[in-house]
């Protein structure tokens, strides 16, 4: 069995082209070591017949060539990538609710002074804030920390919902006043 070596994915593919500096065939030298010495030695990377990567690399050890085999595991990195920047909704709510589930007896210094925050609340007509505690919540109000609980969200988490009841945002209570602020006004399509 060949031994294990792990490199990242910008050094290697099954198909590796000029632009990922190793291709498949052609010789290169390779950083190498034996007994804390580096050595001459000529690697090559090849792809078998049931796909598998192999980087061979023959090394000079002492006046003897000897062979060593790594099979190759090609290592993404972690976590998607980052699609395209959200585009506004062309025809953003006229107005919104938002709907904040907690745990009150979890609530920091900092989340009750943006959920208290008079300019956050200015930006919804009377009432259409709602704080709800996820054990106390009245019956129409259940369905948002069924939701929550449904998804796992991290508590307190918020909603932005439409008159009709279209959820636009779902997600983390922001961290302070100016973030909540502008993340309402980005989905009203008002300037921040």
């Amino acid at each position: 069995m060949r031994p294990l070596l792990l490199l990242l994915a910008c050094l290697l593919s099954s198909a590796a082209s000029a632009a990922d500096g190793i291709q498949t065939g052609v010789p290169f030298h390779t950083p190498f070591a034996v007994d804390g010495q580096r050595t001459i030695n000529r690697s090559i990377v090849s792809v078998d017949a049931e796909g598998t990567i192999v980087l061979t690399i023959h090394f000079l050890k002492g006046q003897e060539i000897e062979v060593a085999e790594y099979e190759l595991i090609r290592q993404d990195a972690p976590g998607p990538e980052p699609g395209p920047e959200p585009q506004p909704d062309p025809n953003p709510p006229a107005e919104l609710w938002a709907i904040v589930v907690e745990e009150s007896g979890e609530r920091t210094a900092q989340q009750a002074i943006v959920m208290a925050d008079p300019e956050i609340r200015g930006l919804f007509k009377a009432s259409r804030f709602r704080i709800v505690d996820q054990d106390e919540a009245a019956a129409d109000m259940r369905s948002y920390v069924k939701r929550a609980t449904d998804k796992g969200m991290k508590l307190p988490a918020l909603f932005l919902v439409s008159p009709e009841g279209k959820v636009h945002f779902e997600g983390d209570l922001p961290a302070t006043v100016a973030e909540t602020k502008a993340l309402v006004r980005k989905i009203l399509g008002k300037a921040p």
